[in-house]
């Protein structure tokens, strides 16, 4: 199997952040004196509900973090900020799995690229510029950028508008508005998506033929800021991302939903660490039945080491780590809910040479155990024991004992 590395760039933290004393507020959650204990889980077949929620549950913070960030990213337009990608181990599924992919469509296009242009030419003016642009997409319609940039009091406005923007198999509609300052120790950023919509074709199909697409109309709040080791990006949505593929049909309502990415470079290995607070309710629907899973976070972090010596054996390589808690609600009523705590006591070793997970450990509510074998098929035990049928079986078979917007 030929591998494909995940290029990702080498951040020198700009200097203008490198004086900067980052005073940096947390994101809220939390448990607090007040928070309930985790479900207990008394039996085999709850601790296996508890496993496959567990796993998915995490995708879905990454998923819905990657979906944040990409849609946030045109407000750091001053930093040569990473992309957030999910651990390779990952498999993102459902609604999120088609908005974290149409989003970095979004993020990479040409016409992203030419008004973002449109901002860097404003830093450092000592003036208030006027920004009026807007262009022929590749593949026909229109975008527009307007909006100003006031370099001497540092705060800026622009709206993006897309009218049937077509490029590289991909068609944006819509208006992404967002207002902002730069602070002495951040950037603040005001982000709000109107009718927003982006749609994926088959690439053979000449915008004929539609594979999967995404229509937001959310809200964000975002800060950014870094010292002289770490970049911090954190986003709080609250609105609607609908998104279709095949048949099925998914919704997905964020309620005060924060994340908050940290990202370290190093000269052996990077670091991510993202930190996940919220309520996100993932509805989807097959044909005339409609199922929901809402999914609470309380500081739920999944932290990301990514080898990055091109020298070494371990090039690529990824430790995953999984800290948190999350509260699991279906309706109808599926398989087990509960509050569940999440602990990563030995971190999931990802072998970019052989494409599987090697190594881990998790243990969810104190009894029931995941353990990541070295063949890359994973165990569940509860209160110690293997549980029978979860034994050296793939993640994507432990998913499927509930799996999460595919009922």
């Amino acid at each position: 199997m030929k591998k494909i590395r995940r290029m990702r760039k080498s951040l020198v933290i700009p200097a203008v952040l490198l004086s900067l004393a980052l005073v940096w507020a947390g994101c809220g959650g939390g448990g607090g004196a007040s928070a309930p204990p985790p479900t207990p889980i008394t039996s085999a077949a709850e601790a296996t509900y508890a496993a496959s929620a567990s796993s998915q549950s995490a995708s879905l913070a990454v998923g819905t973090g990657a979906t944040f960030l990409n849609m946030g990213m045109l407000g750091l337009f001053s930093l040569p900020a990473p992309q957030f990608k999910a651990p390779k181990n990952m498999e993102l599924t459902g609604g999120t799995a088609i908005t974290a992919k149409l989003s970095d469509k979004f993020a990479k296009s040409p016409a992203v690229a030419a008004a973002t242009a449109q901002i860097k030419k404003a830093v450092g003016s000592r003036a208030t510029v006027i920004i009026s642009d807007g262009g022929v997409c590749y593949d026909g319609g229109t975008w527009s950028a307007n909006g100003t940039f006031d370099d001497s009091a540092g705060t800026f406005r622009l709206t993006l508008t897309f009218t049937d923007c077509r490029q590289y198999d991909t068609a944006i509609n819509g208006t992404y508005s967002m207002t902002g300052a730069v602070m002495t120790s951040s950037i603040s950023l005001t982000m709000s998506l109107s009718g927003f919509s982006i749609t994926e074709y088959d690439p053979t199909s000449n915008y004929g033929t539609i594979v999967s697409s995404m229509t937001a109309d959310i809200d964000f709040t975002g800060n950014m800021g870094g010292n002289a080791t770490s970049l911090i990006f954190t986003m709080t949505g609250n609105g609607t991302i609908d998104a279709t593929e095949g048949p099925i049909s998914y919704n997905l309502t964020f309620t005060n939903y924060s994340i908050s990415d940290t990202y370290t470079p190093g000269t052996s290995f990077d670091t991510d660490n993202i930190a996940t607070n919220g309520k996100v309710s993932e509805s989807w629907t097959i044909g005339p039945d409609t199922f929901v899973a809402s999914i609470s976070y309380e500081n739920f972090v999944v932290g990301i080491k990514t080898y990055t010596d091109a020298t070494a054996s371990n090039y690529w390589d990824e430790e995953i780590s999984i800290n948190g808690v999350f509260t699991l609600d279906f309706t109808p009523n599926q398989c087990f809910e509960g509050r569940f705590s999440i602990q990563t006591t030995t971190p999931i070793y990802w072998d970019d040479t052989l494409l599987r997970t090697t190594a881990g450990r998790l243990v969810i509510n104190s009894n029931t155990t995941v353990i990541f074998n070295n063949d890359g098929t994973v165990t569940v035990q509860y209160q110690g024991a293997d549980i029978p049928g979860l034994v050296n079986v793939s993640e994507a078979d432990l998913a499927g004992v509930c799996l999460i917007a595919a009922l």
